[in-house]
């Protein structure tokens, strides 16, 4: 769980590394009985579904060469732990954020 919140509150910072407003990113984590679910979200432009799906290949990233790693190691690991990792865009107050999700099962407490 640890990893899969350093990879994705990576990926907003770094989405919003050249923003001049201010910067905001919104984390919620949930938990029921033994799933977890974490959400990270940050100020962006739409994606389209095509474009989401590219990113979770690894190797794509928008941020340049060399990189693309991120999503697609969170999305191992919510498969490792029977679970899902989800990208959507989203409205908040007026403006295209994007969500990322990634919903785990906890075995052993851990």
């Amino acid at each position: 769980m640890q990893e899969m919140l350093g990879i994705l509150f990576d990926n907003a910072c770094e989405a919003i590394a050249d923003e001049t407003e201010p910067k905001k990113i919104y984390v919620k984590i949930e938990s029921e009985e033994d799933k977890v679910n974490i959400q990270v979200e940050n100020p962006a432009a739409y994606i389209s579904q095509k474009e989401i799906v590219h990113y979770l290949k690894q190797g794509n990233s928008s941020k340049g060469e060399n990189r693309g790693l991120g999503l697609s190691n969170a999305g191992k690991i919510a498969k490792k732990y029977g679970g899902l990792l989800g990208i959507k865009n989203i409205e908040r107050a007026e403006q295209n954020w994007i969500a990322v999700s990634a919903l785990l099962t906890c075995v052993d407490g851990n």
